[in-house]
């Protein structure tokens, strides 16, 4: 997991400079905002794995370059299926702590921002696909 957080963090960071919009502040906001909490959830994992004595990785899960021509939409699409795959991750993560009620606290509280991240992204897709119908 911290291998992915690592790659969310860069992917995030990365769409919020290259993001093309002309209204592209807010966006340029929500993708900081993801870059910051997915240093935040490495930061916690990473800490977690030295308290139980292991070594923490710096090793970045791979992240897709889609090249100059990639829209805020396609971006967002990107970075809803990263989520859900965080998501999934984090239900895995959860079965192998259920025993360990710290672990598996600190693993839900993740996981519920993660989901958060996703319905926030399938809002703001729905929203974008409406507005285009009702503009035509």
């Amino acid at each position: 997991m911290l291998e992915h957080e690592m790659a969310a963090m860069v992917r995030y960071l990365h769409h919020s400079i290259v993001v093309p919009s002309i209204g592209r502040g807010p966006i340029v906001d929500l993708m900081e905002t993801r870059a910051k909490e997915s240093m935040a959830h490495a930061k916690v994992l990473g800490n977690k794995v030295m308290a139980l004595g292991g070594h923490s990785s710096v090793k970045v899960s791979e992240v897709f370059e889609p090249g100059p021509q990639q829209t805020t939409r396609e971006m967002l699409e990107e970075d809803l299926e990263e989520e859900k795959k965080a998501v999934e991750e984090y239900l895995e993560l959860l079965q192998l702590v259920k025993d360990d009620v710290p672990l598996e606290f600190m693993v839900r509280s993740i996981f519920l921002e993660e989901q958060a991240h996703v319905e926030s992204l399938e809002i703001m897709l729905r929203e974008e696909s409406t507005t285009r119908r009702g503009s035509k």
